[in-house]
């Protein structure tokens, strides 16, 4: 796709596109009227990041390209309920996640999360963004924005 130069509205702009058009972004010029120069350019910079940003960023991306939140978002499965999770001695660990199977099965899968540009999260944040995406796109009142 070619970079939008122009004024106006650009539909269905991968992400990767997005962030490169040269332009500023609300957040930008928000910090930089509520806190400095400096604060703006320092956070443009290094990121911020919290909580909340991260479930909002997680809901517009499940609001505004519902096809591409399982691509970007994913939940560590649960191998601490493996029957295979056991301690050396074969036994039903204490400490399910403290386990050599445990830890080697999730450091496989973020292995694979992190190659694939997967972010890995709390099975509660992913259905939370999933829903609050779904249930705006699919509110009557906000059909006339999509």
């Amino acid at each position: 796709m070619t970079i939008p130069t122009e004024p106006g509205i650009y539909r269905d702009v991968p992400n990767g596109d997005y962030d490169e058009i040269p332009a500023v972004r609300r957040s930008f010029a928000w910090d930089l009227f509520k806190k400095s120069p400096k604060h703006a350019r320092w956070i443009q910079q290094h990121g911020k990041t919290s909580k909340a940003l991260s479930l909002g960023t997680m809901v517009h991306l499940a609001m505004l390209q519902p096809e591409e939140f399982p691509r970007r978002y994913s939940v560590m499965p649960a191998f601490d309920l493996d029957v295979a999770n056991l301690t050396k001695d074969g036994k039903e660990p204490k400490s399910p996640k403290a386990t050599g199977y445990y830890r080697g099965k999730a450091a496989e899968f973020e292995s694979m999360c992190g190659r694939d540009g997967i972010t890995i999260v709390a099975q509660d944040d992913y259905d939370t963004a999933y829903h609050i995406g779904h249930n705006i796109r699919n509110h009557d009142d906000m059909q006339r924005f999509f």
